[in-house]
Order: C-alpha cells, then structure tokens, then sequence
C-alpha cells in the first residue's frame, strides 16, 4: 500500500477526505452524516484537537497490540464525534471504522487505521490549516 503524502494544508482541506480513500473506498458518501454547517476550524481548536489525538494514539496502539475491543473502540468513537467538529468528517468515518474493526476482531485493519492516523497526525502538525 502506497501512503499518501499530502502537505497539511491539503490534510486540512476538504476534510482530508483524499488522504483516506485507499483505506475507506466510499469515505465521501460515509463522512457525509458527520458535517456540521460551522466546523470550528481554527488554529487553536485543531492543535487541540491534535494534541488530545496524539495522547490517545499510543494507548490505542498498544491496545490493538494486546487485541482489547474496548480501548480501541474508545479513540473509535472519541474520533467519530470529533472529527465533525473540527471540520473533519472524514476522521469521523475513520473512527467509526476503528470501532468496526475492533469489534470484528480485525487487529491488521486496526492497526493499519491507527498508523494512517499516526501519520496524518504528523503530517497534519507540520504547518497550519488552509
């Protein structure tokens, strides 16, 4: 699988959608349910955003480790309801997924989501947003 390597501005824009569709084929028609009309896009609340992110995502990489549903589950579903707020459907539909799979005991798709989430975070923090 080749990884996307968009700037952050590109991350930022149109919800990141481009930068999941390998990994989430139909993401534009999922992510759709998770728009909010007045996304709180700036700075401060998306280093937020990142921060709270970048805690969990160790914990929930050790977690998909060990195989416990629950914990991954738990950044799954912090991530569906964040992402919308943020102006991010998309890592809206990223969590939800997250949740999917742990609950299917799908440890390589985790693991798979949880390391694009890694990335896009890194990626994310390199500059700031449109």
């Amino acid at each position: 699988m080749t990884e996307p390597t968009p700037s952050a501005p590109e991350l930022w824009a149109h919800e990141g959608i481009a930068y999941w569709r390998d990994l989430i084929p139909d993401i534009e028609t999922r992510a759709a349910p998770f728009r909010v009309s007045e996304p709180a896009t700036d700075a401060e609340i998306r280093e937020i955003f990142c921060d709270h992110l970048a805690e969990q995502l160790g914990a929930a990489r050790n977690a998909c480790a060990a195989h416990d549903a629950e914990a991954v589950r738990a950044l799954g579903h912090s991530l569906q309801g964040a992402g919308g707020t943020v102006g991010l459907a998309a890592v809206s539909v990223v969590g939800l997924e997250l949740c999917s799979a742990a609950r299917a005991g799908e440890w390589d798709r985790c693991s798979a989501l949880l390391e694009r989430l890694q990335q896009w975070l890194t990626a994310a923090r390199r500059g700031p947003g449109p």
